[in-house]
């Protein structure tokens, strides 16, 4: 098989080396806001489904967490 061709015999075009320059930049300007909405709304969205289903107890800073399954869900439904 000739260098650069695929299986479908499409041959591939490489990046140019501004192309190449053109991605890097835009992932740079990507990355923080990724890691922004990763870090202010994805975890603490995680965080609190998880903290949801646990009875949990900050005691000198240390975080212990029981899990309660659905005692939480259900001491909520009879009020």
């Amino acid at each position: 098989m000739a260098e650069g061709k695929s299986k479908t015999g499409v041959v591939k075009k490489r990046a140019s080396k501004r192309e190449k320059k053109d991605w890097i930049a835009a992932y740079i300007f990507i990355a923080p806001v990724t890691l922004g909405l990763l870090v202010f709304y994805i975890w603490p969205f995680i965080q609190n489904i998880w903290f949801s289903f646990n009875e949990v107890v900050n005691l000198m800073s240390q975080l212990f967490a029981v899990w309660q399954i659905t005692r939480n869900y259900s001491m909520m439904a009879k009020y």
